[in-house]
Parts: C-alpha cells; structure tokens; sequence
C-alpha cells in the first residue's frame, strides 16, 4: 500500500526544559473531522528510518519527548486508513511542534486487520460450512451467495438476503451501546466505539469472503461466539478466504 502525504498544520512554542523538544500531534478522519485512534506513529529522519515509534490515544493524541532538534516525518499506520507520512517537520531545540495529521480511509488488507487477542482455536471455518450446512440458528451467506450476487460492498448482501429482511436491518441499524459483535475468522474485531457496523464491515472486500454467519441474540447462538455483547447485541461473523 503506497503512502499518501496529507496537509499538516505547524505550530512552535518554548517549552520549561532547555535544551529538550516535544513533537506533539492529533489524527483526525480526513472526511468526517473525528478523532481516531489508538493508532501506531512512528518518527522518521531525514534517512527514512524509525527514531521514535508511539501508539496514540482513542481520542487521536500522540506526542514525543526530548526529541534532538532537526528534520523529521510523522508516519501513521491504522487499520481501516491509508499509511500517511507527514511532510518534513523542522524540530527545534526547546520548543513544541505540533503536528495534525488527516487520515484517509482505506480498505483493511486481510494480512494486516487488526483484532483482538481473543482467539478461539475451537474456531474454524469448517465449523461454519457445518452450521450452514444445519441451516439452524441464524442467518448463513455462503461463497456460493456472493458469487450469485456479485455485490460491490459487503453490506449488499445483508440487503439482498430475503429472509428475515426486517431483522437483519434492524440489526445493522442498532447502535452503541449495543452494537453486534463483529468477529472476522474467529476474532472479535476492534473498532472505535462510535463506528458503523456496516462502515467497518465496507472495509472488507466481498472477494475476500468464504462466509457470513449472523445472530440477532443468543437464541441458536455457538458456544464459542457467545460474548457478553454477543447474547444481548447479536452477532456477525465474517469468514475469509484464507481459511479455505
């Protein structure tokens, strides 16, 4: 994935310690203006390689301290958005630069899409053919629907699906703080807290799916998908064609 250069904005201002800078920073949605985060930033010299990495905050802070004055490049790497490397930041000995960075969404590369640590080896896709195959419990999309229906987003195939149209969009429709639970090949998914179920899920290319399995509650619900927020909120599990 190439790295994009977006608009920054540059302020200085003398900090108490001489001798000593800060490179301080937010990270924003290029579209809706929202913070987003956490998210890893890594300070880059002027010869390309990492002189200081961070993970930012939820609300898109990040900052580093006592940092030796000269040229350097922010660079942000975030599930959900482009790679984005800042233009050259000028650092000053005993003053803060503040840099704001605009990230540009982006489709998740499956190698790369951030998770959870929760990882259930009870979970396979075979596991899902077979509960598709039963039919019982909950809703199955299968390589074989989403071949027939060729959809250009993942959602388009919630829309498409007949029966039980209704609930299914009234699931999508829920929000916090009962969102359902989204997993991605056994996993339960991170996103931020005021994303879209059906935002996250357009980060998912249709060709890259083996099968979707979805719950409204914990009726007909697997053992090995039943988080709290899956009992109450429902479930969507997306399988990927890497498990094939």
């Amino acid at each position: 994935m190439r790295l994009l250069i977006l608009p920054f904005m540059l302020a200085a201002s003398p900090l108490t310690a001489a001798g000593q800078a800060l490179v301080h920073g937010r990270l924003t949605d290029a579209i809706s203006g929202r913070a987003v985060g956490p998210a890893e930033v890594t300070l880059v010299d002027v010869a390309g390689g990492a002189h200081r990495r961070t993970v930012s905050t939820d609300s898109g802070e990040f900052r580093f301290e006592r940092v030796a004055a000269g040229p350097y490049r922010v660079q942000v790497q975030l599930a959900g958005f482009a790679p984005t490397l800042s233009d050259l930041v000028q650092v000053g000995t005993s003053r803060t630069t503040d840099v704001s960075l605009r990230l540009t969404a982006a489709p998740i590369p499956l190698d790369s899409l951030q998770a959870d640590a929760l990882i259930r080896t009870s979970l396979t896709l075979e596991n899902f053919r077979i509960r598709a195959q039963r039919a019982t419990g909950g809703t199955f999309i299968t390589r074989e629907d989403i071949v027939k229906r060729t959809p250009s987003r993942l959602t388009d195939l919630f829309d498409a699906i007949a029966l039980p149209t209704r609930s299914l969009r009234n699931l999508m429709a829920r929000r916090p703080p009962c969102q359902p639970q989204v997993f991605v090949d056994g996993m339960t998914s991170r996103r931020w807290p005021d994303e879209d179920v059906r935002d996250f899920l357009n980060h998912i290319h249709p060709n890259d799916v083996e099968g979707i399995e979805i719950y409204r509650n914990a009726s007909g619900l697997p053992a090995e998908l039943a988080t709290p927020q899956a009992q109450e909120c429902g479930v969507i599990a997306v399988w990927t064609r890497r498990g094939r």
